[in-house]
C-alpha cells in the first residue's frame, strides 16, 4: 500500500490519439519499446515484460483497458522523454508533456492517510465491490461516475464517523444535511452501514478521519464539472 497517492484527470481521446502518433513514428515507437524492455530488466520482471504494442493496443481499443502498471510506465516514459532521470513530478516540462497525453493531476495525497484513503477508497477490505456492479477492470483506472460513487462511499461513511464526535453545532448541522443527502442512496446507505462499527473500532481511521474526509470532499469538488476518466497512481 502505498504512501503517496497522486489523482489525474484523463481525457481519453487525447491519450488515444497521441498513442496512434506515436506508433506512426519508428523512432518514437522503437525508444518507446525499448525503454518499457530496459525497465524491465532492471526490475527483474523478465518473467513478465511489458509489450509496448500491447499497451498501445489498449489505448487504441478502450483506455479502461489499462491496468496501473501500464498507466505508470506511460507515466515513466512521458518524464522519461521530457525530463530524463532523477524523477520529479512538478518539472514543467514533464507536467506540459502529460498535458499532451491527456493527463492533468488534480489532487495528491501523502504519508499515512494516503494509505487509509486507499483502503477508504476501495480495497476489498473496505467496499465489497461486487454489491456496486464492478467488472474485472483495474480499480485505479475509473469513469468519473465510478469515482464520484467512491467518494461517496467516503463521504458518507466519514460524515457519519466525523458527527459522532462532533460539538460544533455549525459543523453537525453541515454534516447531517451531507449525510441526509448521500443516504437517499440505499445501496449506498447499505454499503456504509456494513462497515461503519468496524471503522469505528479501527483507530488509524478515527484518528484520521477529518483528513480522509476532507480530501474526500476536494476530489468530490475538482472533479464536479469534468467528463473526463480519473486515474488512480501510488506509490
Amino acid at each position: 500500500m502505498g504512501h503517496h497517492v497522486d489523482f489525474y484527470l484523463l481525457k481519453r481521446d487525447t491519450l488515444t490519439a497521441k498513442f496512434i502518433e506515436l506508433e506512426k513514428e519508428k523512432d518514437e515507437f522503437a525508444f518507446f519499446k525499448n525503454y518499457l524492455i530496459e525497465k524491465n530488466i532492471i526490475e527483474g520482471n523478465t518473467y513478465s515484460a511489458t509489450d509496448a504494442s500491447i499497451i498501445i493496443q489498449k489505448v487504441k481499443e478502450d483506455t479502461l483497458l489499462l491496468n496501473r502498471d501500464e498507466l505508470s510506465d506511460i507515466k515513466n516514459y512521458i518524464h522519461e522523454v521530457s525530463v530524463g532521470y532523477g524523477y520529479n513530478p512538478e518539472d514543467e516540462r514533464f507536467v506540459k508533456k502529460m498535458l499532451e497525453f491527456g493527463f492533468e493531476l488534480i489532487h495528491d495525497i501523502s504519508h499515512g492517510c494516503a494509505s487509509l484513503f486507499l483502503l477508504s477508497l476501495g480495497d476489498s477490505e473496505s467496499v465489497d465491490y461486487s454489491s456496486w456492479n464492478y467488472d474485472e477492470r483495474d480499480r485505479t483506472n475509473l469513469e468519473r461516475e465510478e469515482f464520484t460513487r467512491e467518494l461517496e462511499y467516503i463521504i458518507l461513511l466519514h460524515s457519519k464517523m466525523q458527527l459522532k464526535g462532533c460539538d460544533n453545532l455549525v459543523e453537525k448541522n453541515g454534516l447531517i444535511v451531507t449525510i441526509e443527502n448521500l443516504e437517499k442512496n440505499e445501496l449506498l446507505t447499505n454499503v456504509v452501514e456494513s462497515h461503519f462499527d468496524s471503522a469505528m473500532k479501527d483507530e488509524n481511521l478515527v484518528n484520521n478521519n477529518e483528513s480522509i474526509l476532507f480530501n474526500a470532499v476536494e476530489l468530490s469538488r475538482k472533479i464536479e464539472n469534468t467528463r473526463d476518466g480519473i486515474i488512480i497512481l501510488y506509490s
